[in-house]
């Protein structure tokens, strides 16, 4: 029947996606797992729209989802029991690593956009060393302004058009744009309130949420203000939005970066943009000056 090739389907896609995104490839609690929640949830918007499923295929979907909970259960049990400290953090420690690392990963990034945008002094609580502003100006901040003007325009003429006739569809989408200008609004806060830091051992460069990159000191040779028509030798990162970076750290030993666009690859040259430049090579290259060299 329909419903239940759609929930097999859901269940191998699924199942299969989250299993990739472990460092562990095709766990079967993750296969378990993954699958008994999207084919309940196939299952709920079947009945939802009226269609019905087989009964003994529901059954199976119940069997398995009590297998897959059952499996969670211990394998959250014996994880608390080998942790150390407190039951309350072994217990969320314990959770956390039942997710996938890319899951986590990306928790992780969502927390960040919401405390920016309700709490930003819990986000920038745990930053520590001397802080660097990055260069959000010009056309960085003109962008993110027209991006938000877009949103609004579209908020408010899309949701007058189907108001009228797709009332449902209109709720919907208001929702996912006033949640689009909420993270964007939040994704631009990170940007002001998440500097480059310069502690004792180690330099920790943000790109607000987006991307960070903590380096050691002794792996850096110096860092050089940047012109934007440099020559550019050897592999190169840049943290830049629009405006092109001003300062460049030059590498003694290869930093490792791994991407999307680029894959994994070394790097011998890190671009960034920060406000005050020239002050910033001041200070690492004092510091640098200090550092022990072999």
């Amino acid at each position: 029947v329909p419903e239940a090739i759609l929930v097999v389907t859901a269940y191998a896609g699924v199942g299969v996606l989250w299993s990739a995104a472990l460092t562990e490839t095709l766990q079967v609690r993750a296969l378990l797992t993954a699958g008994a929640w999207m084919a309940c949830a196939c299952l709920l918007v079947s009945s939802w729209s009226g269609a019905s499923a087989p009964h003994g295929f529901v059954a199976l979907i119940v069997a398995i989802g009590g297998v897959a909970l059952v499996w969670n259960i211990v394998a959250l049990g014996l994880r608390v029991r080998q942790r150390q400290g407190d039951f309350k953090d072994r217990l969320w420690g314990s959770l956390l690593d039942l997710l996938p690392d890319a899951l986590k990963r990306f928790a992780a990034k969502e927390g960040q956009i919401w405390l920016a945008i309700l709490w930003p002094s819990a986000l920038t609580r745990g930053i520590s060393g001397e802080p660097f502003s990055m260069g959000f100006t010009g056309s960085d901040v003109f962008a993110m302004r027209v991006l938000m003007g877009i949103g609004v325009i579209e908020l408010s003429t899309v949701h007058l058009l189907l108001a009228h006739r797709f009332p449902v569809a209109a709720l919907i989408l208001l929702l996912l744009s006033i949640v689009g200008l909420l993270y964007l609004f939040g994704i631009a806060r990170t940007l002001r309130i998440m500097p480059t830091t310069i502690s004792d051992a180690v330099l920790t460069v943000r790109l607000g949420v987006l991307r960070s990159k903590t380096i050691r000191l002794a792996m850096i040779d110096r860092a050089e203000c940047r012109s934007p028509e440099g020559s550019d030798k050897g592999e190169r990162l840049e943290y830049s939005i629009i405006d092109p970076p001003n300062v460049r750290l030059v590498l003694r030993e290869p930093l490792h970066d791994t991407s999307l666009l680029h894959g994994k690859r070394q790097i011998s040259l890190f671009d960034f943009r920060l406000d005050d430049p020239t002050l910033f090579v001041a200070r690492l290259n004092q510091k640098l000056r200090t550092l022990p060299r072999p």
